[in-house]
């Protein structure tokens, strides 16, 4: 279970943070992040126009790649990022515990330094397409060993790491983090280790499939050696939350509740379009009300008018836009 829990809660975190990066699509080394020092950057070349704002320097996602997939979401996007942040963590901190009770540690700690060129020998092997016998249900060959020990002991709690750096909010309450890693620092490699991710599960899942499919889904979801159909049975009835990963958030900010936030939605939505001005609708004009006297009475206040607007001829003794009693003379001109 914990296996389907890391990629649900994945498709969550890449998502929302391929969002939170197309806000600002641009990775700086220093804290300065002067125009034409960035190092990677999904975004043409800032233009030396003086008004190149940050809302211009924006990208749009399609709904099914960012959460929630709508230019200028930073808010929700985070919201999306931590929330599923802290579920990602527990389940974290759940497998750390179970990992070092039950020894499973062994078989993702490299206790020699022979490991290196093994590794290099099963790459060699892999590239020729001349695969290694598998054998994963008792022990990892070297490389996915080491690949293994990359993803639990440094992407992951570098990942941890930077995202407090990189948040403005923690980092000022982290101060051993944020003096070591400068905000545009922290984001830089927390982009990295996202391409680490996104690489080790581009191959994970690869060599899943061509390297014996239903003997791995047996040892991922059954959790027993066999080669039988139950394991992919168990792949079958959890592809439904996969999927819901895949297309899950995003529904709920295309059309949120009735209110100020859905016509701000929908504003975004025009900008992502190349449009910058919101349609709004004009305010229909409420005729002044006038006191009518109660019968048998009679008003007691002059009713006043408005002047009209400034024109050739109007009296100069009567400004534009100020009012006269009804009982004060008009001047001829």
């Amino acid at each position: 279970m914990q296996h389907f829990f890391n990629l649900f809660l994945l498709i969550f975190i890449i998502r929302s943070g391929i969002q939170i990066l197309s806000d600002h699509p641009r990775l700086y080394w220093t804290r300065h992040s002067t125009p034409g020092r960035d190092w990677f950057r999904i975004q043409k070349p800032v233009p030396a126009d003086p008004l190149w704002t940050a809302k211009k320097d924006s990208i749009s996602l399609p709904g099914q790649v960012g959460l929630p997939g709508i230019r200028h979401s930073i808010g929700l996007a985070r919201w999306w990022h931590l929330g599923v942040d802290t579920l990602w963590l527990l389940n974290g901190a759940v497998f750390y515990v179970l990992l070092f009770t039950t020894g499973h540690w062994r078989h993702v700690v490299p206790t020699s330094w022979s490991v290196i060129p093994n590794a290099v020998s099963v790459l060699i092997q892999y590239l020729s397409l001349q695969w290694p016998v598998e054998s994963g249900w008792v022990a990892y060959n070297s490389l996915q060993l080491i690949a293994y020990f990359i993803t639990i002991f440094i992407a992951a709690p570098l990942a941890f790491v930077t995202g407090l750096g990189m948040s403005p909010a923690l980092s000022t309450r982290f101060k051993p983090i944020s003096r070591r890693f400068s905000i545009q620092l922290a984001r830089s490699l927390h982009f990295l280790v996202l391409v680490w991710f996104l690489f080790f599960i581009t191959i994970h899942v690869t060599l899943v499939f061509t390297t014996g499919l239903l003997g791995n889904l047996n040892h991922i979801y059954a959790g027993r050696d066999a080669t039988d159909w139950v394991g992919f049975r168990g792949l079958r009835r959890l592809d439904g939350g996969g999927r819901g990963g895949l297309g899950g958030g995003h529904p709920i900010h295309v059309a949120p509740p009735a209110g100020g936030a859905a016509g701000r939605l929908r504003a975004d939505r025009a900008g992502a379009n190349g449009s910058s001005n919101s349609s709004t609708r004009p305010r229909a004009s409420t005729a002044r009300k006038t006191s009518r006297p109660t019968s048998g009475t009679t008003a007691s206040t002059p009713t006043r008018r408005s002047t009209p607007p400034c024109s050739t001829g109007t009296s100069p003794t009567i400004g534009c836009g100020s009012t006269a009693s009804s009982s004060t003379p008009s001047s001829s001109p």
